[in-house]
């Protein structure tokens, strides 16, 4: 990220942004992408519960794409009481095994 704090700025750092340019562009050209980083879910309990209990739900929270599965994990968390994550991860159960989000209709 550049800022610049006044007018003049983009014109002394003009050398500058025309190499990180090229050197982005050549990256591109190259097909070199930056390596992609897997972040492992905190699962909260009442769902790994849930998992272990039920086959089926474990295999379609699997199959669901990484922020489908995050949206689940943030809504779960977001509830303070144990009963309430679990009555959340028992109505989460029919989009799960249909493939949505947790905010997904």
């Amino acid at each position: 990220m550049l800022r610049f704090t006044d007018p003049a700025g983009p014109e002394r750092m003009e050398p500058v942004i025309r190499a990180d340019l090229a050197e982005a562009m050549g990256y591109a050209e190259a097909g070199i992408t930056p390596p992609k980083v897997e972040t492992e879910l905190d699962l909260p309990g009442e769902l790994v519960e849930a998992l272990d209990a039920d086959p089926e739900l474990a295999e379609a929270f699997h199959a669901l794409t990484p922020g489908r599965q995050k949206s689940y994990v943030i809504n779960l968390n977001s509830a303070k009481k144990s009963a309430t994550r679990t009555a959340r991860t028992v109505r989460f159960r029919d989009k799960i095994i249909a493939g949505k989000g947790a905010t997904e209709r």
